[in-house]
């Protein structure tokens, strides 16, 4: 279990803090690999070239 799930689990502050971080960092991420994706060409995307 995750320190986060620990905390919720006891019922803890900290546990949704965490999980709300947790969830913030991930939409961060998310939103970054998306927008790398859209604003590169063809050419940069080797993942993509092998798949077409």
């Amino acid at each position: 279990m995750t320190a986060a799930a620990v905390l919720l689990t006891l019922g803890r502050r900290g546990g949704a803090d965490l999980t709300c971080a947790i969830m913030v960092t991930d939409l961060a991420a998310n939103w970054y690999a998306v927008y790398g994706i859209q604003h590169s060409d063809f050419l940069a995307q080797p993942g993509l070239r092998q798949v077409i």
